[in-house]
């Protein structure tokens, strides 16, 4: 058996490459009448900006299919660490010549991971006003303090999509 304690910290693109903005095409769910309608949704656009009617404003919010955003590196990243135990056995039994059974478990978790939040723009939107729909999440903090009085997201301060210490990614089993 073992166990093993690992750390990896943030590399330097990770943590310094330049930002640069870009224009992806999403879809803002504070902008889309039918996201916008749902409670928890609505409440996560009013917290993060947008006036309260203005939520599901269709253009109002999103003025151009692309919206404005910044990407490259995080300077706020922190490092993940990883705990992997294994365990294995081999049999070989006397009974039967020849014979040779391996088994070997495994539970490998890597905890404050660093990956893009959402996977890509549009899924950094959706998790933070559909699938969390909590303001005081990090998942959210990309949309903070961004949106102007109308609530759109413009060139002046555009989100910063990029790498974030995200929660834990975690395997186990036996081979």
């Amino acid at each position: 058996g073992q166990y093993q304690r690992a750390v990896r910290a943030p590399n330097v693109a990770e943590l310094f490459q330049g930002q640069a903005i870009g224009f992806p095409g999403v879809v803002d769910p504070c902008a889309n009448a039918t996201t916008g309608a749902v409670a928890a949704t609505r409440a996560t656009c009013i917290a993060l900006g947008v006036p309260a009617g203005n939520v599901g404003g269709g253009l109002i919010v999103q003025p151009n299919a692309q919206i404005p955003a910044l990407f490259g590196g995080n300077p706020n990243l922190e490092e993940e660490t990883s705990d992997s135990f294994t365990a294995g056995i081999v049999l070989q039994p006397s009974f039967l010549p020849g014979f040779t059974l391996t088994a070997d478990y495994f539970d490998i978790t890597i905890d404050n991971a660093i990956a893009s939040v959402g996977g890509s723009p549009q899924g950094a939107f959706d998790l933070c006003f559909v699938t969390v729909a909590d303001p005081t999440n990090g998942v959210c903090d990309a949309f903070r303090g961004v949106r102007n009085v109308d609530g759109a997201i413009v060139v002046d301060n555009p989100p910063l999509i990029s790498q974030a210490n995200i929660s834990s990614l975690g395997v186990s089993g036996v081979d």
